[in-house]
């Protein structure tokens, strides 16, 4: 990510977190700088298998609350982000993710799913702050796609081909505006 972007996602990441002690931000920092590492097939934060059974039910809700499945997305690969507002990492991640949606367009769904409890407001509002404008915003508040994603952390990813096949996931905040990420990706997914 170039740092420009870097420094501004940071301010709003900081702005939007409760709290923001210079402890937290120290924390958010070192989770986010962690978090981007990738390579070694033996590095939790690189691209690992998924073991998801193709046809999950991860079931989310609109920006109007009409409850929606992933199988709305069938036919077109998708990049599922599930996140959260109170996420550092998160937050920091999100601008990246719209700009992959910009980029790809309609090769490609990203699917940013927050596990927000406080509901949508909280989502809308900081798509608003961030000035979100590629991507929808989808709300799972009892967190019920972490149990059945088997989701460890946040942010995490899972990448699902266009047949709805669960192909990787992958832990921690990826820099989506890195080429060499964009070209992983496009390796996993073909698009």
């Amino acid at each position: 990510m170039p740092s420009r972007h870097r420094s501004s996602n940071l301010q709003r990441a900081l702005y939007l977190s409760p709290g923001g002690s210079g402890e937290r931000i120290a924390q958010a920092a070192a989770l986010a700088a962690c978090a981007t590492r990738s390579g070694a097939a033996d590095n939790p934060y690189s691209w690992q298998p998924a073991r998801i059974s193709a046809g999950a039910p991860v079931a989310l809700r609109g920006r109007k609350g009409a409850p929606i499945t992933l199988a709305a997305f069938a036919g077109r690969p998708v990049l599922l982000n599930i996140w959260a507002t109170w996420c550092a990492p998160c937050v920091i991640e999100l601008p990246a993710l719209d700009r992959l949606q910009r980029d790809f367009g309609r090769r490609l769904s990203v699917v940013a799913l927050s596990v927000d409890r406080k509901g949508m407001p909280a989502v809308t509002d900081a798509f608003r702050k961030l000035s979100i404008r590629h991507l929808q915003p989808y709300l799972d508040a009892n967190g019920s796609a972490i149990t059945t994603l088997k989701i460890v952390g946040l942010p995490a990813t899972v990448a699902i081909a266009a047949s709805g096949e669960f192909l990787q996931v992958r832990r921690g905040r990826v820099d989506w505006d890195d080429p060499n990420e964009r070209a992983r990706l496009r390796a996993i997914l073909g698009v």
